[in-house]
């Protein structure tokens, strides 16, 4: 009995560890803090499809968000969001919060024709093996050579292929990381700009065009991509 009782124990345990997802059908659908939520069907037309609290996943299970007027997934806080799968035609792909610092990881997603794909005033993007195309597109009154694909606090991503934006392909308010990635056929500023930073970007195995900075007077990074002077 005593055997029983502690296999069974050891069982549900285990079982509660292992965070079992959420399934995500319709719009609306919220994911608890700390768990997951599993995308089960392609999903349009919602204002916000899916909402994470703290440190919640959601993973596209190689299904599709689209159209939604305000964003497909919203962060509240710090939240993960993996593919394969797409969020496209939406005013944002991911957007975090806008009132304190967080992180959003995304990883396997294609982003295409939003607004903005990833969004977030105060949010540390870690991305990895995104297709970033197509974004920017005009929207109310937003000018599309202003709406950079992704935009942020901090950017660190690897094996990214951002390109063919109508805006920049990155614009940062502080530091900007990139490893094994393509950034090129951005359009920021109207003057084919890639990759924007406040601070001088780092780049690793890494091809783009044209980089800017924020200073007072903004200026080109030196001998950050191709056509830097």
């Amino acid at each position: 009995m005593r055997t029983a009782f502690f296999v069974t124990f050891a069982w549900v345990a285990i079982a509660a560890g292992r965070g079992y997802g959420l399934d995500i059908t319709d719009c609306g659908q919220v994911v608890p803090e700390g768990q997951v939520g599993v995308l089960q069907a392609d999903i349009a037309g919602c204002h916000i499809a899916v909402t994470l609290e703290d440190h919640a996943s959601l993973q596209l299970n190689d299904h599709s968000i689209t159209g939604c007027s305000i964003g497909a997934v919203q962060c509240l806080e710090s939240c993960t969001v993996t593919g394969p799968g797409t969020l496209a035609s939406s005013n944002y792909g991911i957007f975090g919060s806008y009132l304190h610092k967080h992180v959003v990881t995304a990883d396997g997603i294609v982003f295409h024709d939003n607004l903005e794909a990833l969004s977030g005033l105060y949010s540390k993007f870690v991305l990895s093996n995104l297709v970033v195309t197509g974004n920017g597109g005009p929207s109310g009154n937003y000018d599309p050579q202003h709406s950079p694909a992704i935009i942020g606090r901090s950017l660190l991503g690897t094996n990214l292929q951002v390109t063919d934006n109508h805006g920049p392909g990155t614009a940062m308010d502080r530091t900007t990381k990139l490893i094994d990635s393509v950034l090129t056929g951005n359009n920021g500023e109207g003057k084919g700009i890639d990759i924007e930073s406040r601070m001088r970007p780092r780049v690793t195995n890494t091809v783009c065009g044209h980089s800017l900075g924020f200073q007072r007077y903004p200026r080109p990074w030196r001998h950050t991509c191709a056509n830097d002077p």
